[in-house]
C-alpha cells in the first residue's frame, strides 16, 4: 500500500484515536513523547505535531508503532482484541522490557473507574516478589534462563547486579499501584513451592553459591510472609511499613487446596473487564472474549465457595496456614545450608 492511501485510512478521528489508545500504556505524555521520538527518530517538535493532528502519521509510522505497541489498524472493528499476547508478539531482549511492560498494564488497570481485581495462582504471585529486590533479581535471572533465553546470563553465577536497575526503579513504582486495587486472592499451602524449589535448584548446579546471598534471600522471604500475614489480618491492602486505614482498598483472601493449576487475573470494572493469564510464566495473555471471561469468573467463584477464608476471625486456622509457610521455608534453608555444607570452602 502506498504511503498516500494508508495517509487517507489515517484520518484525523483515526490518528487522534490511535493517539489515545497509545497514551494509554505510558504513565505521563512525556513519557510517550521521549520514547516515540527515540522510535520514529524525530524531534519532539514533530512528535507534538502528530499528536495535536497538524502532521499526519505516514504509513511507515503507523506500522512501526502499531507493531510495537500492539494497537489494531482495522478502524472498521472498533475496541481491544479478543486476545492479546502484550509480553509475546515480540522477543524479550532484556529484563526491563517485561517489567516495563507490566508496569504499563498495571497504570492502565489504575486509570479504570470502580476496578477490582482477583487473582487466583498456585505459586507466589509476581506483586509480593516486587517487595524483596534480592528475590525479584533472583526471579528475573530464572526467567531470562528460561522463559527468555538470554545468552548473555547462560554459565553465569547469579548475583543481583546482573539486573538492570530500571527494574528495581519500576517495582517500586508498581508497589503503590498494586495496593491501590481492592480485590480478593486464593492461595495454596504451597504457594512458595515454586520459588523454594528455584533457590535449591540453583544452589544444587552451582548457579547461587554466595551463603551470605541466600540468607538475604530467605530474610525476604520471611518479610513477605509477614506482609502477606497483616493483610489478611487487616482485611486491607496496603505498603510494608505502612498502617491501613478505613480508606485502604479491600483485600479478602482465600485459602484453597483444590486443583488451581493456573495464574489467572480477573479485572473488572465500571469500563471494561478483562482476563489474563499466564503463557509460558511470566508471560501473559489478556482477553476481553466474553465468553472467556464469564468462563473464568465462574471458575473462580466455584474455587471461592470452596475456599475458607484468611481473615482476623479465622483465628487457629490462619496462623496453621502460614506456620505451613514458614516450615517450608525453614526446610528448604536446611537443606540448602546442608548442600553447601558438603561443598568444599563454600562455608569457609
Amino acid at each position: 500500500m502506498s504511503n498516500s492511501g494508508m495517509n487517507a485510512f489515517a484520518s484525523s478521528d483515526f490518528q487522534r484515536s490511535f493517539f489515545q489508545e497509545l497514551e494509554s500504556r505510558f504513565l505521563k505524555r512525556g513519557e510517550m513523547v521521549n520514547e516515540l521520538s527515540q522510535i520514529l527518530n524525530v524531534g519532539k517538535d514533530a512528535i507534538y505535531r502528530r499528536l495535536r493532528g497538524d502532521t499526519t502519521l505516514s504509513a511507515d509510522e503507523l506500522m512501526v508503532l502499531a507493531r510495537k505497541y500492539d494497537i489494531r489498524l482495522d478502524a472498521d472493528q472498533a475496541g481491544p482484541r479478543p486476545m492479546d499476547f502484550p509480553a509475546a508478539l515480540y522477543k524479550i531482549t532484556s529484563e526491563v522490557e517485561y517489567f516495563r511492560d507490566l508496569e504499563q498494564q498495571i497504570a492502565g488497570i489504575t486509570r479504570l473507574k470502580g476496578v477490582t481485581m482477583d487473582y487466583a495462582t498456585p505459586e507466589l504471585p509476581v506483586f509480593y516478589e516486587l517487595l524483596a529486590p534480592t528475590l525479584l533479581a533472583f526471579k528475573a535471572y530464572v526467567y531470562g534462563l528460561t522463559s527468555w533465553n538470554f545468552a548473555k546470563w547462560k554459565g553465569v553465577e547469579f548475583r543481583p547486579q546482573l539486573i538492570d536497575p530500571e527494574v528495581f526503579e519500576i517495582a517500586q513504582r508498581i508497589l503503590p499501584a498494586i495496593c491501590s486495587l481492592p480485590g480478593r486472592e486464593l492461595w495454596s499451602v504451597s504457594i512458595l513451592d515454586v520459588t523454594l524449589r528455584q533457590i535449591e535448584h540453583a544452589v544444587d548446579v552451582g548457579r547461587l553459591v554466595d551463603p551470605k546471598l541466600i540468607e538475604r534471600m530467605f530474610v525476604e522471604i520471611e518479610m513477605i510472609i509477614i506482609h502477606m500475614e497483616a493483610m489478611t489480618e487487616s482485611g486491607k491492602r496496603f505498603l510494608p511499613g505502612m498502617a491501613p486505614t478505613d480508606d485502604s482498598p479491600d483485600f479478602n483472601v482465600y485459602h484453597n487446596e483444590m486443583t488451581n493449576t493456573n495464574n489467572v487475573v480477573i479485572v473488572k470494572s465500571n469500563d471494561h473487564s478483562f482476563v489474563i493469564a499466564t503463557l509460558v510464566n511470566p508471560d501473559y495473555i489478556i482477553s476481553t472474549d466474553e465468553h472467556v471471561q464469564r468462563k473464568m469468573e465462574i471458575w473462580f467463584e466455584n474455587l471461592i465457595e470452596n475456599s475458607d477464608a484468611l481473615i482476623a476471625d479465622s483465628g487457629r486456622y490462619k496462623e496453621r496456614y502460614f506456620s505451613q509457610l514458614r516450615r517450608s521455608a525453614a526446610g528448604a534453608k536446611r537443606r540448602i545450608d546442608g548442600s553447601l555444607f558438603e561443598k568444599p570452602g563454600v562455608l569457609s
